[in-house]
């Protein structure tokens, strides 16, 4: 785990398989407010991130699922990644990303 310029924002391999779908990519430690302005960078709402230096709210674990292939995410895929959310009690952000189309 390695800080990014003295931030309180952590990132963490927490899967060591190789397979893609098969656990959890990178793991988050941040803040709830950096995953809400993460959510609206996704959105569109925003373009930057705010200084995090500044942000006072409550630290979160966030699990970050990226799939590499070249369609839409599809309905089985994310079911399957819901159905993994009360494997991770502990984290509270979820966020399940990439496809195309």
């Amino acid at each position: 785990m390695g800080q990014l310029d003295r931030s309180l924002v952590d990132f963490e391999r927490y899967s060591t398989t190789n397979t893609a779908d098969n656990g959890i990519d990178l793991c988050v430690h941040h803040t709830e407010g950096n995953f809400k302005e993460m959510i609206e960078i996704s959105e569109g709402d925003r373009s930057k991130f705010s200084n995090p230096l500044e942000d006072a709210s409550q630290k979160i674990l966030t699990r970050i699922d990226v799939k590499t292939h070249s369609g839409k995410i599809t309905s089985p895929v994310m079911r399957k990644f819901v159905s993994d959310i009360p494997k991770s009690p502990k984290i509270k952000g979820h966020l399940l990303m990439g496809g195309k189309g």
